[in-house]
């Protein structure tokens, strides 16, 4: 039986059963204590008690920085997470206990990210990240808490339909000549074989069997290895590359690649818009508008469908694991299908 006691103008209550560390709590009426008491010892008895101490006293901001420690000792490429980690320190979500957040409060969340104009993706890639906090924490920690992730909206994602046209190649890869002679080839890697920027960057010689003409990748983002067929456009990117001392094949870090990336599209929308002025072209407003690095995957996709190869034959070389997720990358061009209809 639990022990209930007034102390000042409180009611405490103490509750010690076999097996449990002994619980206490504090509440304004003796009523309230008795309930609290009655409802623990019951849990107790019949083994379903859960301490949500620590739950209830961690703010989800501190979680965040715990949640930092655990990802830089468990990711391949930390960096990203702890960074959007601090990011979401700033907004009220992360001021809520770990025990307290509850699916309205991510509602509020969404419609805050929603208002400032963040797109879907950014969104799904914050809740994400919550989601995965939570049931680290529940797993891993072994803390009392559900994840209120599951119970809230998300937002949906447009499928980017961005199209790379060969008049806005021919301006890019000028550009990036001009830039860095290595980011012509990486541009032209990625266009040929649709391996994202990380797989690029971290590409090296010894994992190429030039004989098989097959590039191995050990490490990609979802955690599988696959190998990637190479197009006889691949194999004349590495004949021309100069090898270096380091085994990598590009020698340019996934930072590197992102920052002349932006540079050269920078070069080559200027160099449009003087052959513009000049009459040399007719002028477009979306020319080299919102193309990131990220689309060359998206277009090698497409033209790998356009070339005539299988669902099965595309995902083998990109690594996409769900048919879903492949579907959103392929956009293919109408005018290239009608050839097919005959």
């Amino acid at each position: 039986m639990a022990t209930i006691r007034k102390r000042g103008r409180y009611h405490q209550a103490q509750i010690r059963i076999k097996g449990y560390p002994q619980k206490s709590g504090s509440f304004d009426t003796l009523e309230q204590a008795r309930t609290w008491a009655a409802e623990t010892e019951a849990a107790m008895r019949a083994g379903r008690y859960i301490d949500r101490k620590e739950a209830e006293s961690t703010l989800l901001s501190d979680a965040l920085d715990r949640y930092k420690d655990y990802v830089q000792q468990n990711s391949r490429q930390p960096r990203r997470e702890i960074n959007r980690c601090e990011f979401l320190k700033q907004y009220a979500i992360t001021k809520y206990s770990l025990a307290a957040v509850r699916p309205t409060h991510v509602r509020e969340f969404v419609a805050e990210r929603e208002n400032e104009g963040c797109s879907g993706n950014t969104i799904r890639l914050d809740l994400a990240l919550l989601s995965r906090l939570f049931n680290i924490a529940r797993i891993e920690w072994g803390l009392a808490v559900t994840n209120p992730i599951t119970g809230a909206r998300r937002p949906k994602i447009k499928a980017r339909d961005r199209r790379l046209s060969s008049e806005e190649q021919n301006y890019l890869m000028s550009a990036a000549g001009s830039i860095n002679n290595n980011l012509q080839f990486v541009i032209l890697w990625a266009l040929e074989t649709a391996m994202r920027r990380s797989e690029i960057a971290g590409l090296r010689w010894s994992d190429i069997d030039i004989q098989s003409r097959v590039a191995h990748l050990e490490k990609t983002k979802n955690g599988e290895s696959r190998d990637v067929p190479l197009s006889s456009t691949a194999m004349s990117v590495l004949a021309a590359l100069q090898r270096e001392k380091s085994d990598l094949v590009f020698c340019m870090s996934a930072n590197a690649i992102t920052l002349s990336y932006r540079r050269a599209m920078d070069a080559a929308r200027r160099r449009y818009a003087a052959d513009c002025d000049n009459g040399l072209t007719v002028s477009d407003p979306g020319f080299l508008h919102d193309l990131t690095f990220h689309d060359l995957r998206h277009e090698a996709t497409s033209r790998l469908f356009e070339i005539g190869l299988s669902v099965a034959e595309v995902r083998t070389i990109t690594g996409h694991k769900s048919l879903a997720t492949l579907s959103r990358y392929t956009h293919l061009r109408a005018v290239d299908i009608v050839e097919k209809l005959g």
